[in-house]
């Protein structure tokens, strides 16, 4: 398998599929999952923290791992949360 077609594959489910921009201030997301997919998770690195985010029909469900690093803010569409290491934010699809 060619590695340019595996980014790009990885790359469509990163940021079109889950809308992840990050933008100045903050990690912004807005998803919009084929039909056939049931559950979609992976983390990132953003701003020293290690993000969680699980992608499922009805359900965004992003948490931050403990630690020490500056909080972050994370945007749900037209809502903003400001998340501290090892908090958990939940919104509906």
């Amino acid at each position: 398998i060619h590695l340019g077609a595996m980014a790009g594959t990885v790359d469509l489910i990163q940021r079109c599929y889950t809308g992840l921009e990050t933008l100045r201030d903050r990690l912004q997301l807005d998803p919009s999952l084929p039909p056939d997919l049931r559950e979609l998770r992976f983390g990132i690195l953003y701003r020293q923290h290690w993000v969680n985010l699980v992608f499922t029909g009805d359900r965004l469900t992003v948490s931050t791992r403990q630690g020490t690093a500056a909080p972050i803010t994370v945007g749900f569409r037209d809502k903003v949360r400001v998340m501290k290491a090892g908090e958990t934010a939940e919104f509906d699809l």
